[in-house]
């Protein structure tokens, strides 16, 4: 073989290898090219939501940050938008009012979650297929939902995932009665308050109860469904809807049986003393009022009532599956504050006597026990103080050092809220009783009075304990008291104890909904 014969082949082998090299090259490029094309998904195939509720449907974006989504139900609804992705994390969170759906010509009910809205997302409204003389909520029923990133006219050019919403009749079920005692708040948003205290972690929170002492906050839970399309704010279930029309729905409470003929007590959902807190996932909603105002009277009954009467839209469109109007109510009474010690009028000379008692303050509240002498002489070991915590049945306890207090000192136990005395009894030091295991001043079962309050003479009038269901076809600036009772409640490290969740959450959300810091307390 000649020299050249052998140059001609490596120099045809060399160029085979670059060739090969060269085209798998532009295979992968065209591999790679088709990975970064541009397309939407929707994660979720189905879901299921009441007639009248918010609908979230989320839309991820891939290589793009603007996809075009239709909702449509042959003949009933049709609206097509676009999306854009304003902080390209992927994700933009539609929510479709299925209450105003039909009645707002220029959103058609399409909207965005708080958190694509605070992420800077967009959505704009593209066409609108909506019958003109539609003007009811949408209609139960399965609509179809489909995404793509272009368009051709006024349709997606080419569905590139879809999934179907299916809409049920709502419902009102059900009336819960619940307190929480006053306190300083810590939750900054609302959903913190609902991750934390709300349907699951609520009984750990706040206390269900028909009795509320005054100054306590009232929580009143209504579960329903099919009425968040309207209902976010206290302002909603006032029975005005956001264009000024009648809404069909409204919360009540009011005094039971007046002993005059003056107008009945009611409660003002203006005032910035309620918040609303509204816990859709779970179907249920609480409404918080401080009962420091003058509508709140002790030993007087209430009731609340929450209605969707034939004037709603929900109704008034007479849909087969929805019923003719709903309502849900339930009874209580608000009580004096006031404190029970369970005492033999003897306090044993110990360094850990337990003073103990009942109150019908919340549980979670703080009280002060403090105990003075009345003698003339002063003695050094008096005045005493200890910070207590009422527990879930009402009662409360705790210990004092009396071991250097003289035998045969006349004292007064008293038992304080907010540098208010709710409850004392008299009684004098006593030397204990030698080998006694606990050192407590409840050896025998009589009770000293307590401070005569006007509850001794009025009696409290008795609630229905139970809601009853029918069918019928941020706090803000009132005389709140803080919690705590000077300079004694550093004296005693305290848990977290059932009430501080839901009271933590209420300050946040008064500044979310624009009330004032709350005001001191003034006796």
């Amino acid at each position: 073989m000649t020299a050249e014969h052998t140059t001609t082949q490596a120099v045809g082998l060399v160029v085979l290898l670059v060739l090969s090299v060269v085209a798998g090259s532009v295979v992968l490029t065209g591999v790679v090219g088709a990975d970064e094309h541009e397309s939407a998904e929707l994660p979720q195939d189905s879901l299921t939501e009441q007639r009248g509720d918010v609908v979230t449907v989320d839309v991820e974006l891939n290589n793009t940050t603007t996809a075009y989504v239709s909702m449509t139900r042959e003949d009933r609804y049709g609206v097509l938008v676009e999306v854009v992705d304003g902080d390209e994390d992927g994700h933009v969170g539609l929510t479709l009012n299925t209450h105003y759906a039909r009645m707002n010509d220029e959103t058609a009910g399409v909207g965005l979650t708080d958190e694509s809205e605070a992420a800077g997302d967009e959505v704009t409204v593209v066409d609108v297929t909506t019958p003109s003389d539609a003007q009811s909520p949408l209609p139960v029923g399965t609509y179809d939902v489909a995404v793509g990133t272009e368009l051709d006219g006024n349709e997606l050019a080419d569905e590139q995932d879809t999934m179907e919403v299916t809409l049920e009749a709502g419902s009102i079920d059900g009336m819960r009665i619940w307190t929480a005692p006053y306190g300083l708040l810590s939750f900054d948003t609302r959903e913190e308050f609902v991750e934390e205290v709300g349907q699951s972690g609520l009984e750990s929170s706040v206390t269900e109860t028909d009795r509320i002492a005054a100054g306590d906050y009232l929580v009143v839970q209504v579960d329903a469904s099919g009425i968040y399309g309207q209902v976010s704010t206290r302002h909603d279930l006032m029975g005005i809807d956001e264009f000024g029309e009648d809404s069909g729905l409204s919360l009540d409470i009011y005094e039971v049986n007046p002993e005059t003929s003056e107008e009945v007590r009611r409660v003002d959902l203006s005032s910035r003393d309620n918040v609303l807190v509204v816990d859709e996932a779970n179907d249920t909603m609480f409404l918080v009022v401080n009962t420091n105002t003058d509508t709140f009277v002790p030993n007087t009954a209430y009731q609340a009532t929450f209605q969707r009467n034939e004037t709603n839209a929900l109704v008034a469109d007479s849909d087969p599956d929805e019923e003719d109007g709903e309502s849900v109510s339930a009874t209580f009474a608000v009580v004096d504050r006031d404190a029970t010690l369970q005492t033999d009028g003897t306090f044993p000379q110990s360094a850990n006597t337990t003073l103990r008692g009942t109150t019908s303050v919340a549980p979670g509240s703080r009280l002060t026990l403090e105990l003075n002498s009345t003698n003339e002489t002063e003695t050094d070991a008096l005045p005493t103080s200890q910070t207590v915590t009422v527990a879930d049945d009402g009662t409360f306890d705790g210990s004092l050092d009396l071991s250097d207090v003289p035998n045969g000192t006349n004292v007064t136990a008293s038992v304080v809220w907010n540098d208010e005395v709710i409850g004392n009894a008299t009684g004098v030091v006593t030397q204990p009783v030698e080998d006694d295991a606990e050192t407590t001043t409840s050896d025998s079962e009589s009770t000293a009075e307590p401070t005569t309050t006007e509850s001794a003479s009025t009696p409290t009038p008795e609630p229905t304990p139970a809601p009853t269901t029918t069918s019928d076809g941020a706090m803000g600036t009132g005389e709140s008291g803080g919690e705590g009772t000077g300079d004694a409640a550093a004296t005693q490290t305290q848990s977290q104890s059932p009430g501080f969740g839901l009271v933590s959450a209420l300050v946040a959300l008064v500044v979310l909904l624009g009330a004032a810091v709350l005001a001191s307390r003034v006796r």
